[in-house]
């Protein structure tokens, strides 16, 4: 037993409530001749076990024992609701390659290191490779460890304490970090905006009486260095991070360890679902993750041979009705991740996280009790229209609302709405965005279309979308039909129109027009291998992240194509037409597809198509198409006076049809949002 407690790296024990004891922390009796502990059947050779008890005869014998667990580098103790301590002083000290250590969701836990009753405090230090403590959820702890132990940790990068309430002291005996160091303490994972319930210098052995800045997140150590009167530890390794020491040698080896621990694949030891490596992460989908993992874990671990549902159920907006909330306001990294250079929201991020979103309402609607029918496969079809109605600040805080607004027999449409709060302006949030997802239901096993839930909107406002949705689809499934090519027939002067200028270009290039210009011409493209960190739940590329490059590349075709700093409007439409497999090689081409001459608002609609090429096969599909419309940026109109944008023309038949049908698609839609 104790040859396989050597090669034992990871642990993990989730969800049991009734476990009282992982290791032996039961506390030991010392006397000067012998030490009495509770009965055991897992000792060492050196313990004799009479019927009454039994004598250890050597202490330093009995704590040596304890090397068993030497190689264990993480442990993860999760909803273990009976767990009042979880080590003992003389199995802390054995796990001297421990790095990232988290519990969370334990309501008993008092302490994490007990102390042993009689035991004088050792010199010999604690936990030494510790690289990350994350306590979370632990409503009666009072402190990290009971006893005045020494815990000498030059190697900690992240130490995050949430919703430990009771703690006063981090620990009892000295704690040894070094600069650099991100301390994070909340009161609670939902009250972002509670002050800390405790000072971290009351926690971490420095005077209470400095104020110290507001943290409602993980930051720096750095940004508040002089209100922390620490002492480095004079134990640090040379090559450690320290500003004043000289650079290391050339020949040290500096170790790179996961952000997050590669825990087994058996389900017994399984981390929970938005902390396995692998899949597409971002603030957003973490968080979606770790609030609805009960519905995620169904999608991952489907019943074998399971049925489909057979009985659908009737489902208001309302229970779909999901909301994020990014607290930009106080929350300096994760600003940091969603600024742009002007100081706005990244829009490629915020479409990655639209997605995201939209694929949790989804989940949501279809969701069932029943967990004895297999899961549905919910896919990304199309993104109907995502609008731009003022400019995103990186400063305010911001909210996005969502929910189910109208289904079909396996398609589901939902609605998302951005809002923040003008600054200056009162409290009131107005609408920054608005975006419409498309989804639809296949069946795990067969892969063929699937029933959805129904939908009964409730409120006048629902019944609205609902009706609007219905038109929007209804005008959906008429461009798909015969009335394209009837309108196709009657373009041919329009067609003829815009070759003509085209084949100017083509045929006298001295004599074309000045202010136009080759739609061939404004084309860039960019490609990729999709990897395994971009993947969704369902193992295919995450929709969000071909949106983010997507729109990265239009952004920057506008730019080259105006010569001054774009500004996005709206994506007009984005269709996936087939799903994108870890592996594949991705091509981005973008063009401008045709601009609109306005001198007050210039209009540049840039197209974007994803092709899937196999290089093997010699062959290429597309897999995805996205529109998107820029205008410029005023501030940067107003330093180039007597700017106009150029008018952009086909040189082939194929390049005129698409720009009518855009055109034609833009002006439908149009008319129909009228009408309504």
């Amino acid at each position: 037993m104790q040859n396989r407690l050597q090669k034992l790296e990871y642990i993990a024990v989730q969800l049991c409530s009734s476990l009282e004891e992982i290791f032996e922390v039961r506390r030991l009796t010392v006397n000067e001749r012998n030490a009495s502990v509770p009965r055991s059947d897992k000792l060492p050779s050196n313990i004799s076990q009479p019927d009454q008890g039994m004598q250890i005869n050597d202490i330093k014998g009995c704590k040596q024992s304890c090397q068993g667990f030497q190689n264990l580098i993480g442990m993860y103790i999760g909803a273990c609701g009976s767990l009042r301590y979880l080590l003992s002083p003389s199995i802390a000290r054995g796990f001297v390659k421990l790095q990232k250590l988290e519990i969370e969701n334990c309501q008993k836990m008092e302490a994490i290191i007990a102390a042993d009753e009689g035991e004088e405090t050792e010199n010999e230090s604690m936990l030494p490779r510790l690289d990350s403590l994350d306590l979370k959820n632990l409503p009666n702890l009072g402190s990290f460890s009971q006893g005045r132990y020494t815990f000498d940790c030059p190697l900690v990068r992240r130490i995050c304490i949430i919703g430990c309430n009771k703690m006063n002291k981090f620990c009892l005996g000295s704690l040894h970090i070094s600069w650099g160091v991100h301390i994070g303490v909340r009161n609670s994972e939902t009250d972002v905006n509670h002050v800390p319930h405790k000072s971290k210098a009351t926690l971490f052995n420095t005077s209470p009486n400095l104020k110290l800045p507001k943290l409602n997140r993980v930051i720096s150590l750095k940004s508040i260095y002089p209100l922390f009167p620490h002492k480095p530890n004079s134990k640090t390794p040379k090559n450690s991070m320290d500003p004043n020491s000289s650079p290391p040698n050339s020949n040290t080896t500096i170790p790179v360890v996961a952000t997050l621990p590669a825990y087994g694949s058996d389900s017994s030891t399984r981390k929970p679902i938005s902390l396995w490596p692998g899949m597409f992460h971002s603030p957003v989908t973490q968080a979606l993750w770790e609030a609805r993992s009960h519905m995620f874990e169904r999608l991952l671990d489907p019943p074998v041979d399971a049925p489909p549902q057979s009985e659908l159920l009737n489902k208001t907006p309302s229970q779909s009705r999901t909301t994020i909330l990014y607290n930009f306001s106080s929350d300096f990294i994760l600003r940091e991740q969603y600024k742009d250079p002007w100081n706005e929201v990244r829009i490629g991020k915020l479409l990655e996280d639209l997605d995201a979103l939209a694929g949790t309402i989804s989940v949501k609607h279809c969701y069932a009790v029943d967990t004895t029918t297999r899961p549905l496969l919910l896919i990304t079809a199309s993104v109907d229209k995502i609008v731009l109605r003022k400019p995103i600040s990186v400063d305010i805080d911001l909210k996005i609302v969502g929910a189910v607004i109208w289904v079909g027999r396996s398609s589901i449409e939902i609605h998302l709405e951005v809002t923040q709060s003008t600054k200056g302006c009162g409290t009131s949030d107005s609408l920054a965005l608005s975006a419409n997802f498309i989804f639809v239901a296949r069946d795990s096993k067969t892969g063929k279309a699937a029933p959805v839930n129904r939908l009964l909107p409730e409120t006048e406002r629902e019944q609205f979308l609902f009706k609007e949705a219905e038109a929007r689809n209804n005008l959906r499934k008429r461009t798909r039909g015969g009335q394209k090519r009837e309108f196709e027939k009657g373009e041919v002067n329009r067609l003829e129109s815009l070759l003509a200028e085209g084949r100017i270009f083509c045929d006298m290039p001295a004599l074309a027009d000045r202010d136009s210009i080759l739609l061939r011409d404004t084309s860039l493209e960019n490609s990729l291998i999709c990897q395994p960190q971009q993947r969704n739940i369902h193992g295919r590329i995450f929709g969000g992240f071909l949106m983010h490059r997507a729109f990265e590349l239009a952004f920057s075709t506008a730019y080259a194509f105006a010569g001054l700093v774009p500004c996005f409007l709206e994506v007009d439409l984005v269709d996936f037409l087939r799903p994108v497999d870890v592996g594949d090689f991705l091509r981005f081409k973008s063009c401008v597809l045709y601009t609109e001459v306005n001198p007050d608002q210039p209009l540049i609609t840039i197209e974007v198509v994803a092709h899937v090429t196999r290089p093997e096969l010699r062959s290429s599909e597309v897999s995805n198409t996205f529109y998107f419309t820029f205008t410029v940026r005023p501030e940067a109109k107003a330093t180039k006076n007597g700017f106009r944008i150029r008018n952009v023309v086909p040189a082939t038949e194929e390049e005129a049809r698409r720009i009518l049908e855009r055109k034609d698609a833009q002006a439908l839609l149009s008319s129909t949002l009228v009408t309504k």
